[in-house]
Protein backbone atom coordinates (compact mmCIF):
# COMPACT_ATOMS: atom_id res chain seq x y z
CA UNK A 1 0.00 0.00 0.00
CA UNK A 2 1.22 3.78 -0.24
CA UNK A 3 1.62 5.55 2.39
CA UNK A 4 -1.57 7.70 1.22
CA UNK A 5 -3.63 4.45 2.17
CA UNK A 6 -2.11 3.52 5.03
CA UNK A 7 -2.09 6.98 6.72
CA UNK A 8 -5.84 6.65 5.95
CA UNK A 9 -6.37 3.26 7.29
CA UNK A 10 -4.51 4.70 10.48
CA UNK A 11 -6.50 7.65 10.70
CA UNK A 12 -10.25 5.40 10.48
CA UNK A 13 -8.55 3.12 13.03
CA UNK A 14 -7.82 5.91 15.40
CA UNK A 15 -11.15 7.31 15.10
CA UNK A 16 -13.56 4.04 15.43
CA UNK A 17 -11.38 3.08 18.52
CA UNK A 18 -12.37 6.38 19.92
CA UNK A 19 -15.94 6.52 18.87
CA UNK A 20 -16.20 2.69 20.71
CA UNK A 21 -14.71 4.17 24.02
CA UNK A 22 -17.13 6.88 23.84
CA UNK A 23 -19.97 4.26 23.20
CA UNK A 24 -18.57 2.64 26.48
CA UNK A 25 -18.60 5.74 28.31
CA UNK A 26 -22.29 6.51 27.07
CA UNK A 27 -23.25 3.44 28.66
CA UNK A 28 -22.03 3.29 31.63
CA UNK A 29 -23.63 7.00 32.00
CA UNK A 30 -26.86 5.33 30.89
CA UNK A 31 -26.62 2.60 33.74
CA UNK A 32 -25.81 5.73 36.11
CA UNK A 33 -28.65 7.92 35.50
CA UNK A 34 -31.27 4.57 35.51
CA UNK A 35 -29.64 3.60 38.85
CA UNK A 36 -29.46 6.56 40.48
CA UNK A 37 -32.76 7.79 40.48
CA UNK A 38 -33.17 11.36 41.65
CA UNK A 39 -29.35 12.38 42.11
CA UNK A 40 -28.24 11.56 38.77
CA UNK A 41 -27.33 15.15 38.31
CA UNK A 42 -24.71 15.19 41.63
CA UNK A 43 -23.29 11.28 41.08
CA UNK A 44 -23.50 11.26 37.71
CA UNK A 45 -21.50 14.28 37.05
CA UNK A 46 -17.83 12.97 36.28
CA UNK A 47 -19.46 9.91 33.34
CA UNK A 48 -21.51 13.07 31.88
CA UNK A 49 -18.44 15.44 31.44
CA UNK A 50 -16.10 13.09 30.21
CA UNK A 51 -18.89 11.73 27.74
CA UNK A 52 -19.02 15.58 26.53
CA UNK A 53 -15.54 15.96 26.33
CA UNK A 54 -14.93 13.12 24.37
CA UNK A 55 -17.67 14.17 22.03
CA UNK A 56 -16.04 17.60 21.42
CA UNK A 57 -12.76 16.04 20.67
CA UNK A 58 -13.52 12.86 19.27
CA UNK A 59 -15.02 12.97 15.75
CA UNK A 60 -15.18 10.23 13.72
CA UNK A 61 -13.54 11.45 10.34
CA UNK A 62 -14.05 8.47 7.46
CA UNK A 63 -11.92 10.36 4.55
CA UNK A 64 -9.51 12.21 5.78
CA UNK A 65 -9.28 14.87 3.30
CA UNK A 66 -11.29 12.98 0.58
CA UNK A 67 -14.75 14.68 0.20
CA UNK A 68 -17.07 15.88 2.97
CA UNK A 69 -19.07 14.02 5.56
CA UNK A 70 -20.14 10.32 6.37
CA UNK A 71 -20.13 7.86 3.12
CA UNK A 72 -22.49 5.42 4.74
CA UNK A 73 -25.19 8.39 4.58
CA UNK A 74 -25.23 8.88 8.46
CA UNK A 75 -26.14 6.04 10.90
CA UNK A 76 -23.68 7.51 13.36
CA UNK A 77 -24.48 11.02 14.69
CA UNK A 78 -20.66 11.40 15.55
CA UNK A 79 -19.43 12.82 12.77
CA UNK A 80 -19.71 16.67 12.33
CA UNK A 81 -21.67 17.82 9.49
CA UNK A 82 -23.32 14.18 8.88
CA UNK A 83 -26.84 15.23 8.41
Amino acid sequence: MTGTLKAREEHVRESWIKAMEARIVRGQLQKCYRGEGVNQLQNCKELAERYASMIRENKVSYTLGVGRGCRYRCRCRVVKGCR
